[in-house]
């Protein structure tokens, strides 16, 4: 299998597993209250394959690499294929649904208490040395 068809297997794969699902929980009701739990979900990756142009440090290449199998079936030895990926989910709240109204609670974290209360210490700062001036 090439790197071509490869990818177009991930991209396939990866478009059947997206979608809403991801993106809202399956909604559970508790005591009248129905909750939607909702999340970020990210998700990348890359690729390549080559191989060595026989340029050294300094020179121009010599000539273009060869990326094809030789006769034997087998590729150059400075031919390579690597491909990487990752993916991640950050919980933002949840809707809770009761007696007809929706309310979105969002989740609090101590990197956004502590983004916040940074950035307010900031704006204080400058706003302090300015009235001193």
């Amino acid at each position: 299998m090439n790197i071509t068809d490869f990818t177009s297997k991930i991209k396939e794969l990866l478009s059947q597993v997206g979608g809403v699902n991801v993106s809202f929980g399956e909604a559970k009701t508790v005591d009248g209250v129905t909750v939607i739990p909702v999340a970020k979900v990210m998700i990348g990756g890359g690729g390549g394959e080559g191989g060595s142009t026989g340029r050294r440090k300094g020179k121009k290449p010599a000539q273009q690499a060869e990326t094809e199998p030789t006769e034997e079936g087998k590729m150059p030895e400075d031919y390579g294929v690597g491909i990487g990926g990752g993916a991640t989910t950050v919980p933002l709240g949840v809707f809770a649904i009761t007696d007809g109204k929706v309310a979105f609670h969002p989740v609090v974290t101590i990197e956004k208490v502590f983004g916040f209360g940074l950035l307010f210490l900031i704006v204080l700062l400058r706003f302090v040395r300015k009235q001193r001036k």
